[in-house]
């Protein structure tokens, strides 16, 4: 099976079912990581806080951890927009891949870049396999996230975390207090299974070949 996971960012996907790509993975799965942006971002006074080199490096080392193909477009940050031109960039990764499973952003975040990830990549996907969408932050949003698949991680859940760490350079302005959240936000949606830990998705469309 060939697998696209789509990130608007370096951690997204990761963050999002970095666990389920490592039990594809394991299962002989064939794994692409696209990212739309170069993940740089400043601070108010213009200072560097996430400098494009340092996320793609870091990027690298986390796709190898996983035993993905990582594709970058290279787009500045928070100027996403959904719209024709956008779309049309997935179509052409889309076609090229092949995929039989599409991992996209959760179309009610509200973050910008992540929402016109969403939308495009689910118009793109339109005649592809199965969509899932996943969540990567914790923001409050007017619409619940609504989780109907679910993938046990059990046995890659530390490894998971382990690649997430990688990401110093969004994580140690933090003190690394993600990590702690992500673990336990996994542990809980592992429950609802009776098992130690489980990604949860909302499943756009299902398709058996």
């Amino acid at each position: 099976m060939r697998i696209l996971a789509i990130g608007a960012h370096f951690d997204d996907v990761e963050i999002g079912c970095g666990g389920t790509l490592l039990k594809r993975v394991a299962q002989g799965d064939e794994i692409f990581i696209l990212t739309i942006t170069d993940s740089e971002y400043t601070l108010p006074n213009n200072e560097f806080c996430r400098p494009a080199d340092i996320a793609r490096a870091e990027a690298e080392i986390a796709a190898k951890m996983i035993g993905a193909e990582l594709i970058c477009l290279g787009k500045p940050s928070l100027n996403l927009l959904h719209n024709e031109e956008f779309s049309y960039e997935f179509d052409k990764v889309i076609k090229d891949i092949n995929p039989d499973l599409i991992l996209t952003h959760w179309g009610g975040d509200f973050h910008s870049d992540h929402a016109a990830v969403s939308l495009s990549s689910i118009r793109a996907a339109r005649h592809s396999g199965t969509i899932l969408m996943y969540r990567s932050n914790w923001y409050c949003t007017e619409d619940e996230f609504r989780s109907n698949y679910y993938v046990n991680i059990s046995p890659y859940l530390e490894k998971k975390l382990e690649i997430i760490k990688v990401y110093k350079s969004v994580l140690e302005p933090v003190n690394y207090s993600w990590i702690d959240f992500i673990k336990k936000q996994n542990q809980y949606e592992g429950m609802k299974l009776g098992v130690s830990a489980a990604e949860c998705f909302s499943c756009i469309k299902l398709v058996e070949w």
